[in-house]
């Protein structure tokens, strides 16, 4: 389950990276840096809350 896991947060990691590239050209760094706020902390919740359904099913 490790290595999925990891296979995601590589995936979203450069699908992030993609539209930071694509946004880069209309926004400023203090735009990015407030969008970066505001995914990172959501990404690291989800991936907590989909750590726990396996626990709390068994």
């Amino acid at each position: 389950m490790h290595d999925g896991q990891q296979h995601v947060n590589e995936r979203v990691f450069r699908l992030q990276g993609e539209q930071i590239g694509r946004m880069g050209d209309r926004l400023d760094r203090q735009q990015i840096r407030s969008w970066l706020t505001a995914t990172i902390p959501a990404s690291v919740i989800s991936r907590g809350i989909l750590c726990m359904i396996p626990h709390c099913i068994h």
